[in-house]
């Protein structure tokens, strides 16, 4: 799983994921709200690599990472 680095994949999922248009909107609509430029950075990071994929692609990305990482640590 190396799409997303971890701090990614730790802001994914605060967000609606249960479509690609529903996170990007989700996302989007937070981000004038993000003072932090660290934690902005990220998240225009994650809004890139989300538009540059299709919706075909986003439905078979496993976006349950605790379950990935569980599997991982086996």
């Amino acid at each position: 799983m190396n799409l997303f680095t971890i701090e990614e994949q730790h802001l994914i999922c605060i967000f609606d994921t249960s479509t690609r248009a529903h996170l990007l909107t989700d996302m989007r609509i937070c981000l004038p709200y993000i003072e932090n430029n660290e934690l902005k950075s990220i998240m225009l990071d994650v809004i890139k690599k989300i538009e540059m994929i299709d919706d075909g692609i986003f439905d078979v990305l496993p976006l349950d990472f605790a379950n990935y990482y569980n599997k991982e640590m086996e």
